[in-house]
């Protein structure tokens, strides 16, 4: 289930600059730990440890269950929501560039 941490603890070395690498592998290393995080701490939690694992006679045991639950979720979709923001703005961008491109090569066909 910890197995995204490995992923966070190098996102936080890499942003305090004592790891220095390339933006391709800080984005290689961010998109496993997302995939890890929505894999073991919401997919394989909801299936394994709420659905099938025998409930705790200790109503407060249960409850702590659902609330671990509920907050791995509330940081899933904050993950979420920053990834989609960053997708996004990447693809406006995008369709800039290709209306920046589209009008100078319309301008140049005009001259």
């Amino acid at each position: 289930m910890e197995a995204s941490t490995i992923f966070l603890c190098f996102d936080q070395l890499i942003k305090a600059k004592w790891i220095p690498l390339s933006n391709s592998v800080k984005g290689v290393n961010q998109m496993v730990f997302y995939w890890t995080f929505a894999k073991f701490r919401i997919w394989d939690y909801f299936w394994i440890i709420l659905w099938s694992a025998p409930f705790s006679p200790w109503p407060s045991v249960n409850t702590a269950l659902y609330a671990l639950f509920l907050l791995d979720c509330y940081w899933f979709s904050l993950m979420t929501r920053r990834l989609l923001h960053t997708t996004t703005a990447r693809l406006r961008y995008g369709q800039f560039m290709q209306a920046v491109r589209a009008s100078s090569a319309s301008s140049a066909y005009a001259s």
